[in-house]
């Protein structure tokens, strides 16, 4: 990866740390091609390692297995990771339960003082592979998220390759995400916004931009 690229992708790094709390929906919907590009496509882990790091960046975010416990999915609606600053609330995680009262959370550690109950450390591709969401039966990763937002709803122009492999992902998550509410938002847009702070914010990506000088 020559500078020219390097430079690039602090600057979108950048970018997603700036992802505030009022962003629009319209935003975050064009904002989910640069989170393809860097998460699921490699370009951040690629220029981790083109900077002279070892291995791959990391990052704090909530684990929603810290949060549900598998006995307590009979009655859940729809549980979203969250750990995200949104329409000016500090959302630790959003459930919709058919119980009488939400389960109890499984661990509730806040690693940071700006944190949320459940997180924990993960290297990005552990991130990208933990749950996003589970919802109506369907468990989403956080890249499923990323793809199908970009995909979908975000005018990625993706290869014929690329369309038949995610294929399935569409299929699974097109009849639920509009069933899907957060504060009168569609719920996988929050997570979007979650995952752009989460890998925005963390200490690794401004690291990298330190070091690239953006």
């Amino acid at each position: 990866m020559d500078q020219d690229s390097l430079r690039i992708v602090a600057e979108d790094l950048k970018f997603l740390a700036d992802w505030h709390s009022d962003i629009s929906a319209p935003e975050i919907r064009r904002g989910s091609a640069t989170l393809r590009r860097l998460l699921v496509e490699g370009a951040y882990s690629s220029a981790w390692r083109a900077a002279g790091f070892e291995r791959e960046p990391s990052l704090i975010a909530v684990d929603l297995s810290n949060l549900i416990n598998p006995s307590d999915l009979g009655q859940v609606v729809f549980a979203l990771a969250a750990g995200v600053e949104f329409r000016g609330i500090h959302i630790a995680n959003a459930m919709l339960n058919a119980g009488h009262s939400p389960p109890s959370p499984v661990k509730d550690a806040v690693l940071r003082p700006n944190g949320f109950p459940g997180e924990r450390v993960f290297r990005l591709s552990e991130y990208l592979r933990s749950a996003s969401a589970y919802a109506f039966g369907e468990w989403l990763t956080r890249a499923d998220v990323v793809k199908y937002i970009a995909n979908v709803r975000g005018g990625v122009h993706l290869s014929q390759s690329q369309r038949k492999s995610e294929a399935h992902l569409v299929d699974r998550v097109s009849p639920i995400e509009k069933r899907i509410i957060v504060y009168e938002t569609e719920g996988l847009l929050v997570e979007l916004v979650a995952i752009a702070q989460a890998v925005g914010r963390s200490e690794n990506a401004r690291s990298l931009i330190e070091a690239v000088g953006v």
